[in-house]
């Protein structure tokens, strides 16, 4: 995720309507696609997220969900193998002293689906929150038959996608995925300039 990016989330100002709609979605297991300039904060956002202390400041019950950063800045020319392997072993690598131990061989999309089932079965619900997603979607090597997979992960209650991208999902993919039912899952929400008071506090 980016250098820049806030750790501390005492610094995370005017989201506070945000954060409600976005958790509140999570809660369902729903996916959300967070849209927004470059320099608007979302990579922030998603660092935020997954920060106990934030949330513990909203009402739901998170004590039993995974939340996996992932960076796809370097993704405009990796493919799917690149990317099921990489996810898999973020997954892993995240989860460490909260899960019974995760088997993985060769971190292909079947082994990424059983990883999925083998944080279900311990009563857990994976949540990836992926930073700089168009990168995927503008990527050739990335076709339908990728995102029906993925969109059939979250279908079958697997798993919940939180996308940053500059623009909504299906006006930065490539053309030959811009009907692909799988922008369809997503509740879209933007990241706006701070207003003047918040933008006066922080």
């Amino acid at each position: 995720y980016s250098t820049s990016a806030l750790r501390n989330t005492s610094m995370l100002f005017g989201r506070t309507l945000l954060l409600r709609r976005i958790y509140s979605a999570l809660a369902n297991r729903q996916s959300i696609s967070l849209v927004g300039l470059r320099h608007m904060g979302k990579s922030s956002l998603l660092h935020c997220l997954r920060q106990p202390e934030l949330l513990q400041q909203f009402e739901y019950d998170f004590s039993r969900y995974i939340f996996v950063l992932i960076d796809l800045r370097a993704y405009r020319d990796k493919n799917s193998e690149d990317f099921f392997a990489a996810v898999s072993r973020q997954i892993i690598l995240q989860s460490q002293g909260r899960l019974e131990k995760l088997s993985l061989e060769h971190g292909n999309e079947h082994e990424f689906s059983s990883l999925l089932d083998q944080i279900s079965e311990q009563n857990f619900h994976t949540v990836l929150l992926m930073d700089a997603f168009d990168n995927v979607t503008r990527n050739s090597n990335f076709d339908l038959s990728f995102f029906s997979y993925l969109r059939s992960q979250a279908t079958l209650g697997k798993v919940s996608y939180v996308t940053a991208t500059i623009a909504p999902l299906n006006k930065v993919c490539h053309s030959s995925i811009e009907e692909s039912p799988f922008f369809n899952i997503f509740a879209r929400h933007s990241l706006q300039p701070l207003a003047p008071d918040d933008a006066y506090a922080l």
